[in-house]
């Protein structure tokens, strides 16, 4: 019977985990003006500020501010701003929240806690009457209400009510723990000791359910839905990417569409394969518009899978329960997995690591082989070509690790590397319809090709060791910096080194070490100096990483994971079988690992030592713990240890679970800014792309808005080559030739969006080139634009211009001659062949005089015209790759601005203007925080205009000829095109559709050879005459893949089979 008492581990529990401390301001309007638009909070803390922007449609009359603890006494500014506001508004009541528990009411007070940007008095309706001077009426706050709002944080409510309770029954406790003689006391003893019997009889089950509610907690705000799993800053590819991508697929499954094959609404168009059905997109089947939701519930039910995976894994290791659930704890909140939650990729590879890992145990342990194809293609199928290439070597590399531990005998060793090889090309086999293509695309790709030519710039051996005392410090807490921004190689939570998995693990770790004997403890030290000269070079890094950068951690932090959490789980079951030293190696562990964390913290500048501290005293709680269970394990003090190793993992996880990044609920409105409104009023049914020259959120903002757009965002693969190569000729502003996962559109130039089929321009600011447009309407800030030049997506180019003759041209040249010839490699076809004479002459300009500013990157000038042409080109010279703004205005203000790219070294920038008006254009950051610096300085200016008619003359000839034999009735779903076309001569078919060799084109039923033209488009060659045109899209090799799928579903059968039978019993043994 036990009848000890743990109301000290529970207090223990709350304190440390501590609860959300944000403040909320609420306001209730009781009326706004009618002509009332948007309502802006402006919040400064210092060292940054946040903005919300709201509408007052969309407020009901109230809006709520939430202030997070992350701001606590840290701000300095608060305000708000009534934009486009003239005349007055009426409050009723201002409330402040802590934690939803109203704490002040400062209705009355409200006048005397602003500073006079607006009068405002209080009328006898005890309302506050706000008249706004301006139409951009400033409510801001004093400093003395500023300090009291910061004092605010303070105040601890909740907290302090249930510490209260909590210590009431740590009293009770005590009495029952004395043994006060008095029936009451006797009762509560009774219950005492029910209910610890209870959890020491059930203790699995309490264990398990503890940490699961744990989890619950941190990821509160998710499962209310006051917050969804969408995040900005720093973590904004859920914001910019993910969403969109699962909203489409939604809105396809909704509407009974295809889900491969060809998108238009991606970039210029892109292959959508098989693999973006995989089991973690299951949310998508309950609709879009739950997808927000649902999105926080699938990372909790992650977690949860990877818990119960390792759990077994660890089993089969023959680990026991406790140390089990230890081990599967750290290992589901792990530095990869909280850090990393923002991406989903990252969550989703640990649990297929996890069932892939069990399955090469039940291999390894208890020769029952089946499993692990199984596990490969679920791992393959789910994360795509290149984690499909790397599991291949990590999965021969665990299997070489273990098998060399647990077999003797090297012939056995080699059979077991056989099997495992021979279940990874299976899984291979099986998965062929999802990964074949994509693999192929990978090992071809720019991507891979930039970084193997760029290896060589990597090749050093002298070891980073900023990076090693960064990554010893990401060892023992996730936000060891606080703010995950202020230690090098922490600026980015997503390739930083990830390797927390409990303190625990690197406090028992050297029990292992200490304790395993022979060939087990060459292997352990080996793995532990190869994750140290992983760390500590850069070479190292670069070619582990698949050529993807030496300064990420992202494809091997799982693994270092693992490889803690193996050995530490070893040292933990030495320490439960009261091994002989084991008590003393871990004092000794921990007062180096003290020793070390004050030496490494000496030397890395802004550590939050509030977390300093946290960090010193779990080691010392852990090794307490640890020697408990060492020396007083008669009374089962385990559970100690696990509520501990519990406290570390939930303070790791609540920061990052918790995040102020996380959008609340009325802030998933932000894709919601007019432009898809203006879309619906467009005709749908003709297949014609917009440009949209401001970002609503990002790239990918035509998934959700719904249109064929020319931007895309598709991290961590690469664009289409081929459209790479045609943005580099034409010398897009916004292209870098290093940018692997950004289409940025078509920028300064409106007749190469018409050679593309823009035929509608979306824009908040002045056009920087009107030629051949025609302005439509204006709706909430966005101004309508139709391209009359624009050309429909298939037209015959009649003369031709070899590879080699365009690539002679300058910028004006090669523009110019798309609109007249097409570029083939070499003329194999009877089409008339142009020469380089009508390209290669200047036309007439007059050379302007120009100002440099050197400080200030600005060029001015004047104009002769305001109607004619100015070109503007310069060399930038820069340190490495970038991204810019280039604004342009004239004395009158600033007019807009230009996205553009800078490269290591020299790059050509090309910026044409024409209707615009301007008389300065000035190189400035994307954002404020940012500097120009990386852009040593500025060669080659050179400053040209031009007059419009014949500057445009023979492009706009050029487009009128293009037209006249271009595709008519053209009929189009996304796999699919249909129409007719006439051409007096023999010529060119084009298609402004990025080259993939999924395409087919049929000429009168007749399949046509396709061809790459124009750099990176789809073309084939057409006599003259009336023909029928069809397109259809396949993805490529999409039938043979399924062929072997198919071969390889029955492999798995035969193989499944063929073990079972020969499948022995095995009992597990330490």
């Amino acid at each position: 019977m036990i009848t000890y008492n743990s109301p000290v581990t529970i207090l223990l529990v709350f304190i440390v985990l501590k609860l959300p401390n944000d403040i909320q301001l609420e306001v209730d309007f009781y009326s706004f003006p009618a002509n009332a638009e948007r309502i802006k909070v402006y919040i400064d803390s210092g060292s940054g500020y946040s903005e919300k922007e709201m509408f007052y449609s969309d407020l009901n009359n109230h809006i709520v501010i939430t202030v997070p603890e992350s701001f606590k006494g840290r701000i300095k500014r608060f305000r708000l701003d009534l934009i486009d506001t003239s005349g007055t508004v009426r409050i009723e009541k201002i409330m402040l929240k802590k934690n939803g528990i109203p704490v002040s009411n400062l209705t009355n007070a409200f006048p005397n806690l602003l500073q006079k940007m607006v009068d405002i008095e209080i009328d006898n309706e005890r309302m506050i009457i706000v008249k706004c001077l301006s139409a951009d009426g400033q409510i801001e706050f004093t400093d003395a209400f500023i300090s009291e709002f910061n004092n605010l944080f303070n105040f601890q409510p909740i907290e302090f009510f249930l510490v209260t309770t909590f210590s009431l029954i740590l009293v009770l406790g005590v009495l029952v723990y004395y043994r006060r003689p008095h029936h009451i006391v006797e009762r509560i003893k009774n219950v005492y000791t029910y209910i610890f019997n209870l959890l020491y009889k059930k203790k699995m089950f309490f264990y398990i359910a503890f940490f699961m509610l744990g989890v619950l907690f941190c990821y509160k705000l998710y499962l209310k839905g006051v917050k969804y799993f969408i995040f900005d800053g720093i973590a904004c590819d859920s914001l910019w990417q993910t969403y969109p991508g699962l909203v489409k697929l939604a809105k396809n499954v909704e509407n009974g569409k295809g889900i491969i094959g060809w998108d238009f609404e991606i970039g210029f168009g892109s292959a959508q394969n098989v693999s973006a059905i995989n089991i973690f997109n299951w949310v998508v089947l309950f609709g879009h518009e739950a997808l927000p939701y649902l999105m926080g519930i699938s990372q909790i039910i992650k977690i949860f899978l990877a818990y119960l995976l390792f759990f077994y894994y660890m089993k089969i290791l023959g680990r026991r329960d406790v140390v089990a659930h230890i081990s599967a704890m750290c290992y589901s909140l792990n530095g990869a997995m909280v850090t990393r939650q923002y991406w989903s990729s990252y969550p989703n590879e640990i649990v297929l690591t996890a069932l892939v890992l069990l399955c090469i145990e039940l291999s390894i342990s208890r020769n029952n082989h089946k499993w692990i194809p199984i596990g490969i293609f679920f791992y393959s199928i789910s994360m795509g070509e290149y984690n499909t290439i790397l599991i291949a070597a990590l999965t021969i590399g665990y299997t070489l690790f273990r098998t060399t531990q647990v077999k003797n005998k090297i012939k056995e060793v080699i059979e077991l590397m056989y099997i495992t090889l021979a279940s990874y090309v299976l899984a291979l086999v099986t998965g062929a319809a999802y990964i074949l293509m994509p693999i192929i695309k990978a090992l071809t790709s720019q991507r891979m090709k930039v970084g193997v030519s760029s290896s060589k710039d990597f090749l050093t051996w002298i070891p980073d060791l900023k990076m090693l005392m960064a990554a010893f410090l990401k060892t023992l807490s996730n936000d060891i910096a606080g703010n995950s921004s202020k230690i090098y190689g922490l600026g980015n939570v997503l390739t930083a080194p990830a390797f927390y998995c409990g303190i625990i693990m690197v406090i028992v770790l050297p029990i292992a070490l200490y304790k395993i004997k022979g060939k087990e403890r060459v292997i352990c030290i080996v793995s532990l100096l190869m994750c140290t000269c992983y760390v500590s070079f850069k070479s190292v890094r670069y070619i582990a990483n698949g050529f993807a950068g030496y300064d990420t951690f992202k494809l091997s932090s799982i693994w270092i994971v693992i490889i803690l959490i193996y050995y530490g789980s070893l040292g933990m079951e030495y320490l439960f079988l009261r091994n002989k030293y084991t008590d003393r190696i871990v004092i000794i562990s921990s007062i180096v690992l003290l020793g070390m964390v004050f030496i490494v913290s000496m030397n890395i500048k802004s550590l939050d030592i509030k977390i300093i501290v946290r960090i010193i005293i779990t080691i010392i709680l852990t090794t307490i713990a640890l020697e408990l269970v060492f020396y007083v394990d008669k009374f089962n003090l385990s559970f100690v240890l696990v509520f501990i190793v519990m406290l570390d993992l939930y303070c790791n996880l609540y920061f990052f679970s918790a995040t102020d990044l996380a959008a609340y609920a009325d802030e998933i409105g932000c894709y919601n800014d007019g432009t898809e409104d203006m879309v619906n009023k467009l005709d749908k049914d003709e297949l014609y792309r917009i440009d949209k020259k401001y970002d609503t959120v990002f790239y990918c903002d035509s998934l959700i808005q719904g249109y064929n757009g020319v931007k895309s965002y598709q991290g961590g693969t690469s664009m289409n080559d081929n459209l790479m190569r045609f943005l580099k000729l034409t010398d897009m502003p916004n292209f870098n030739e290093s940018t692997k996962h950004y289409v940025s559109g078509i920028n300064n130039s409106t007749y190469i969006d018409a050679l593309l089929g823009v035929k509608y321009i979306l824009t908040k600011q002045k056009l920087d080139n009107d030629f051949g447009t025609k302005y439509i309407e204006e709706y909430n800030g966005i101004r309508l634009y139709e391209v009359t030049n624009a050309l429909p997506i298939g037209y015959c180019y009649d003369s031709i211009i070899t590879d080699k003759e365009f690539q002679q041209l300058n910028t004006l040249q090669r523009r110019s001659v798309l609109t007249d010839a097409c570029v083939i490699e070499q003329n194999d076809f009877n089409i008339h062949h142009v020469g380089l004479d009508n390209y290669t002459k200047e036309l007439e300009s007059d050379v302007l005089c120009y100002e440099y500013d050197e400080n200030l990157k600005k060029i001015t000038f004047n104009s002769l015209n305001s109607n004619n042409v100015i070109v503007v080109q310069f060399d930038t010279v820069s340190k490495g790759e970038d991204y810019y703004i280039l604004k342009y205005g004239n004395e009158n203000g600033e007019l807009g601005y230009i996205h553009f790219g800078v490269e290591a070294g020299i790059k050509q920038q090309f910026f044409e203007f024409c209707g615009a008006d301007i008389s300065y254009i000035q190189i400035a950051p994307i954002f404020l925080s940012r500097s120009i610096n990386n852009i040593t300085h500025i060669d080659n200016i050179s400053v040209k205009e031009y007059n419009k008619e014949f500057y445009y003359g023979e492009i706009q000839a050029g487009l009128e000829e293009r037209n006249k034999a271009s595709m008519k009735d053209v009929i189009y779903s996304d796999n699919k095109i249909n129409g007719i076309i006439n051409t007096e001569r023999d010529s060119i078919l084009y298609f402004s559709i990025p080259f993939d060799s999924g395409w087919n084109i049929y000429v009168d039923g007749v399949k046509s050879e396709l061809i790459n033209v124009n750099y990176g488009f789809i073309g084939t060659y057409i006599s003259a005459g009336n023909h029928e045109i069809e397109l259809q899209y396949t993805i490529p090799h999409f039938k043979i893949a399924v062929i072997i799928s198919s071969f390889g579903m029955s492999g798995i059968v035969i193989w499944c089979v063929y073990w079972k039978k020969k499948e022995r019993k095995y009992t597990s043994t330490f």
